[in-house]
C-alpha cells in the first residue's frame, strides 16, 4: 500500500471537511468536499483520471450558505453535522446535497441539491428538495438507486412547538425520478431532539447513511430515545418506508420495518 500524501492544500486559515470519494463509470475518481475559509464556505470537487496519482485543481460546485439550525432553547441549536453527502448515478450523473439558507433569503436552512453530467466540471443550479419550505431542515444524506431514482433523507422541525420542555423533530425521505419533483415519506418521529447530547449544539452523531435495494431505499439514521434520559440510538428502515409498521432489526420476513442497531 502506498504511503498517504496530500492532494490539496487550501492554504493558511482554511481547511477541507467531509471529503468523499466517488468513482465514475469510466474510472475517473472524484473527491468532493467542503472548503472552509476565514470568510467563505464552498462545496468543491477535484478530479483524477489516473487512479489518484495526480489531481485537477478544485472546481466550485456551489457556495455554501448554511446558517445552521438554531432554536431559542436553553441547550442551543441543533448542530450542523455536514455540508452534504454525495452519490454517483450509474449513468455517470453525480448528485450533491447539503443544507443551505439560499431558498429562504438567509432566514433558515433547507436542503439543496445539484448535479453534474460531465464528471464534475459544471453543475446545475441548486434546487430545494425538502418538502416543507417553511421550517428548518438539516443533515441530508443522498443516494441514487440502480434504476436512477434519487433519495434524500433529512430532519426537520415542522412539529416543534414553543414549549421549552421538548424539541420535536422528524426524519424524512424524499424520492425523485427526475431531480425536479420530489415525493416525501415519513421515516420517524416526532422525537425529542432535546435529549441528544450537547456538543456545542444538540448532536445526533455522524451515523446517518443511505443505501438501497433494487426497488427501495435503506435509510440509516439516528434519533433520541423515548423518556427523559439523554440518549440516542441508530436505526435502519427497510423498504417500503412506513411510519406505522416497525420491528427490531434482523427480524426475518419483515422487510418493511424499522430496526434499532446500536447505541450512538
Amino acid at each position: 500500500m502506498a504511503a498517504g500524501r496530500s492532494i490539496y492544500d487550501p492554504g493558511a486559515q482554511s481547511q477541507t471537511l467531509g471529503n468523499q470519494i466517488v468513482v465514475l463509470p469510466d474510472g475517473v475518481v472524484l473527491d468532493i468536499f467542503t472548503e472552509l475559509g476565514a470568510h467563505s464556505a464552498l462545496v468543491r470537487v477535484m478530479q483524477s483520471s489516473n487512479h489518484g496519482t495526480t489531481w485537477s485543481a478544485p472546481v466550485t460546485v456551489s457556495d455554501l450558505q448554511a446558517v445552521g439550525t438554531t432554536i431559542e432553547h436553553p441547550c442551543g441549536g441543533a448542530r450542523r453535522l455536514r455540508s452534504g453527502v454525495r452519490e454517483c448515478r450509474p449513468r455517470g450523473i453525480i448528485y450533491v446535497a447539503w443544507q443551505d439558507s439560499r431558498f429562504s433569503g438567509g432566514q433558515h436552512d433547507g436542503i439543496a441539491m445539484t448535479h453534474s453530467a460531465d464528471g464534475g466540471l459544471t453543475w446545475s443550479v441548486p434546487v430545494q428538495v425538502n418538502a416543507d419550505h417553511n421550517v428548518q431542515a438539516f443533515t441530508p444524506t443522498i443516494h441514487v438507486r440502480a434504476d436512477g431514482v434519487i433519495g434524500v433523507t433529512y430532519y426537520d422541525l415542522r412539529n416543534a412547538t414553543s414549549s421549552p420542555a421538548s424539541l420535536l423533530t422528524d426524519c424524512w425521505l424524499v424520492t425523485s425520478s427526475d431531480g425536479v419533483t420530489f415525493r416525501e415519506s415519513h421515516l420517524s418521529g416526532p422525537f425529542d431532539l432535546d435529549l441528544a447530547p450537547n456538543s456545542q449544539g444538540l448532536f445526533l452523531g455522524d451515523y446517518q447513511s443511505l443505501a438501497s435495494t433494487a426497488s427501495g431505499f435503506l435509510p440509516f439514521y439516528v434519533q433520541t430515545d423515548a423518556g427523559t434520559q439523554v440518549r440516542s440510538d441508530a436505526f435502519i428502515a427497510f423498504p417500503p418506508v412506513t411510519a406505522s409498521v416497525q420491528a427490531p432489526a434482523g427480524t426475518a420476513g419483515a422487510p418493511s420495518r424499522r430496526g434499532r442497531l446500536r447505541r450512538a
